[in-house]
């Protein structure tokens, strides 16, 4: 069966391949994925803290201990494996936007949140304190970013500042 022209022209316009409908497809379906990956994070950053708490009430000595080395060898782990992890996150959502393309490969790539996420955990159940702000700002600019990669949506400084809002 032949699709009539004018019904032909109408999904050409404004059917599901046009840009406006794949940008909110990204979107919608990046901030979807956000919360689930925000909402894991603070539920694994809340148990690190728990844990580390347990850890202190029956040997209160351990945090003496622990906590310098185990946040040193996460420094030191940062440094060598996934650089632009340091800091807080919002720096890096905020360089990212001077360089959308180039950002995704390195400060809001996937490899470099899903270190942050890790060792964020990691020096929580040490005992460092450590926020949870910064971390999701920027896993949720690198969540957007690459949504608008799968839909083939040119990438633009407020997709990392869309992206880093609901945190």
């Amino acid at each position: 069966m032949k699709i009539p022209d004018q019904a032909r022209d109408i999904l050409r316009d404004h059917g599901p391949t046009v840009p406006f409908w794949r940008r909110r497809v990204a979107i919608l379906g990046g901030a979807v994925m956000i919360g689930l990956v925000a909402l894991v994070f603070a539920h694994l950053a809340d148990w690190a803290g728990e844990r580390f708490v347990v850890l202190a009430a029956r040997w209160w000595w351990a945090p003496l201990i622990l906590t310098p080395l185990g946040y040193a060898t996460i420094a030191g782990l940062t440094a060598r494996f996934a650089p632009a992890a340091r800091g807080s996150g919002i720096p890096q959502v905020m360089a990212a936007t001077g360089d959308p393309d180039h950002a995704i490969s390195a400060l809001v790539s996937a490899k470099t949140v899903i270190v942050k996420l890790a060792l964020t955990i990691g020096t929580l159940l040490v005992g460092a304190s450590t926020g949870r702000e910064g971390p999701t700002v920027q896993v949720a600019a690198s969540i957007m970013g690459y949504a608008h990669r799968l839909m083939a949506i040119p990438l633009r400084a407020s997709v990392f500042i869309a992206g880093g809002l609901p945190a």
